[in-house]
């Protein structure tokens, strides 16, 4: 009788995580520290210039408190992103400053921006079809913006 109980539990623990979509499985692959930091290089393509603007630099991202972004190369600024603002700042001059109370357009961006550093589908699936598959110990997935005010503004 308990071999039975076995296969049965077995055989639903089985079925539910073959059930789970791709999306659950990534979820559940993506590690979730504290405080993530790390180096960046990035390259973009901006209109008028035959080769594209390289610049790399150093970031950290703490859950829900917010996202430092310091580009170091070729020119040196720092972007802080929390919930409510976006500040850039060149040295000890700040920039540009975004509040989310007086820029709507703010709070969508940084909702986004912190649904994809913390692998939340749940949270970008109310601004994108997500469509992914994991291939191996990797995965991958593809995001199309629900609205075209976000698809213009993410290119």
């Amino acid at each position: 009788m308990n071999r039975r109980w076995l296969f049965c539990l077995l055989a639903l623990i089985a079925a539910s995580v073959a059930a789970a979509g791709p999306l659950e499985k990534i979820q559940s692959m993506l590690a979730k520290p504290q405080v993530l930091c790390g180096r960046f290089d990035q390259k973009k393509q901006l209109t008028g210039l035959k080769k594209p603007l390289s610049s790399s630099g150093r970031f950290c991202v703490v859950p829900d408190k917010g996202v430092l972004w310091r580009n170091l190369q070729p020119f040196p600024h720092t972007v802080r992103l929390t919930r409510d603002e976006i500040v850039q700042r060149h040295g000890d001059r700040t920039t540009t400053r975004l509040d989310a109370r007086q820029e709507p357009a703010v709070r969508t961006i940084t909702n986004v921006f912190f649904a994809l550093l913390a692998g939340d589908f749940g949270q970008l699936e109310k601004f994108f079809e997500i469509h992914g598959g994991i291939h191996g110990n990797g995965w991958n997935a593809a995001l199309k913006p629900r609205e075209a005010g976000l698809a213009n503004a993410i290119g």
